[in-house]
């Protein structure tokens, strides 16, 4: 991936360089504190540490020829050594990776590393060695390892890396802890009748955005937000695809192309893909969208536990890694949506509560709110009322949700007939 390499377990030199690239994320520095643990000359990655496991895929990145073997098991163990010695005859090990799996998780993963339903195993454990395939090494060569393994002990479920994107893509997967919140929240079921619409939609910003960055360590600048992670955690089909742009080091070459023809104006990344880069369009100092200076700077982030902007960004605490992008954990994005207070908003935060397994407390709405920088406010019974028709109309045509209009109201707290406009401002970004 990169044209530089680094030495076998040195992580320490992959730090360095991302320190030295995204020089003012406090996150980067501070992982010089994490300690790698590192086995017979391999890293070992047991338990679930974000800061520790954002190292390691850092490190994965750098090895052109990644491939891996992941192997799922019940009770019985297979034989480590014996898979880690067939596994050397094609490369070499550089991690390890040893998972306990709860069933949503297992569900979760095998659906997303192979894209399509399979029937779940009764395996519940896993363990995975990413290695760097010999350069005289056939896709034959590596499927005649598969079928040793399995002769091995028949009672394994294994898979096999077959090229190096494929690799980091399953890399990512099980090395960002936020996935397992996400496989263990999300409304499988459901998304599955969504279809593959936002799929299709990831796949084409992801390929545009990696065609159009002038050095791989930019694709660590943009964070998906918005209504696809609604769409992955089962709720509804996304609208289009929000992107946030991180702004320093500012660009060169093609990053630099890409920010001014997309960033600075109202075209979209392959029709879908709106950009939003501070310093670029009408996210500047004296123009209309300043108010993002503080939004997107840290006021949101502040919402659900991130330092600012360079934090939500780079912290894989407040973001899934899927399908080779960044997607904002839907914590984050539903605390974007508790202090909206739309119509659009409250469908989508009652579709949460019914359904997924987690709730949000529902509170007694403002009658105050900013849209873009723009006092608006809710001052009559005819402009509530008018707010739960719109509520309502979504929820069916969203959701499929069929809500009356008192449930609703009692539902929001919402009190008609002695209405106060007198409450705090909110903002609404």
């Amino acid at each position: 991936m990169y044209n530089q390499t680094v030495k076998k377990n040195d992580t320490n030199q992959v730090i360095n360089n991302l320190e030295k690239y995204y020089n003012k994320v406090e996150y980067i520095k501070e992982l010089k504190k994490e300690k790698i643990k590192i086995k017979d000359g391999v890293i070992l990655v047991e338990g679930r540490n974000y800061d520790n496991e954002y190292i390691v895929y850092n490190y994965l990145e750098y090895w052109n020829d990644l491939r891996y073997v992941a192997v799922y098991f019940d009770q019985s163990s297979p034989n480590y050594s014996e898979i880690k010695s067939i596994i050397s005859e094609y490369g070499e090990i550089l991690v390890e990776r040893l998972l306990k799996l709860k069933k949503d998780e297992l569900q979760g993963i095998l659906y997303w590393e192979n894209k399509r339903i399979n029937p779940a195993p009764i395996s519940k454990n896993l363990i995975v060695y990413f290695y760097n395939k010999k350069q005289d090494k056939l896709i034959d060569d590596l499927l005649f390892m598969k079928e040793r393994i399995i002769q091995s002990n028949n009672k394994l479920i294994i898979s096999i890396g077959e090229n190096t994107r494929e690799s980091l893509s399953y890399a990512a997967l099980l090395l960002n802890p936020s996935n397992f919140d996400y496989f263990n929240n999300m409304n499988f079921d459901r998304f599955l009748k969504l279809g593959n619409s936002g799929k299709v939609m990831c796949g084409k910003i992801r390929d545009f955005l990696q065609r159009n960055v002038s050095n791989p360590l930019d694709m660590k600048r943009f964070l998906i937000f918005s209504s696809m992670i609604l769409y992955l955690y089962g709720l509804r089909k996304p609208n289009d695809v929000d992107i946030l742009g991180y702004d320093l080091p500012y660009p060169t070459g093609k990053t630099k192309i890409l920010y001014q023809n997309f960033a600075s104006s109202s075209k979209r990344i392959s029709n879908i893909g709106e950009l939003q880069v501070r310093g670029y369009g009408d996210w500047q100092i004296g123009k209309s969208k300043e108010y993002l200076n503080n939004w997107f700077g840290y006021e949101w982030a502040n919402l659900f536990g991130a330092r600012n902007m360079e934090d939500m960004i780079f912290n894989p605490r407040y973001y899934l890694s899927l399908m080779g992008l960044k997607i904002i954990t839907i914590k984050g994005d539903m605390e974007r949506r508790k202090i909206r207070y739309r119509a659009t908003s409250y469908a989508d935060i009652i579709g949460y509560n019914f359904y997924l397994k987690d709730k949000i407390l529902i509170e007694e709405p403002p009658y105050k709110y900013i849209v873009q920088g723009e006092e608006r406010s809710y001052e009559t019974k005819e402009e509530i009322l008018l707010l739960l028709k719109k509520i309502k109309n979504y929820l069916k045509m969203r959701y499929n949700i069929r809500m009356n209009t008192q449930k609703l109201v009692t539902m929001l707290k919402i009190h008609i007939n002695r209405w106060n406009p007198r409450r705090s401002l909110i903002k609404n970004k």
